[in-house]
């Protein structure tokens, strides 16, 4: 079967952030991108319901939290040589 190269531009902390999550379930960031390409194939467009992250019912203090959960992932990405549970981080983002 042939193949062919996609290219894009992404945010690099969500680049770093995709890097590490797909790694922390046993994949490659490529290999997450060949599985979402054929089921966006399989299923004629998004496998998946697409919403805004701040939903039409957040108050402007929800949107400020949800901003805020961010800097957890900010501060590992600055050192990404550092050891990190992945489990203990989505802890501390659900609790901003």
């Amino acid at each position: 079967m042939a193949t062919e190269v996609i290219n894009t531009r992404v945010d690099a902390k969500e680049k770093r952030l995709f890097e590490i999550l797909t790694r922390s379930i046993g994949t490659s960031p490529q290999n997450a991108i060949k599985i979402f390409i054929t089921s966006f194939n399989n299923n004629r467009g998004f496998p998946y319901e697409i919403k805004s992250p701040y939903g039409s019912d957040m108050t402007n203090e929800d949107i400020e939290d949800y901003e805020e959960a961010n800097d957890v992932y900010d501060e590992y990405l600055k050192d990404p040589s550092e050891a990190v549970d992945l489990e203990e981080l989505m802890k501390e983002y659900d609790a901003l």
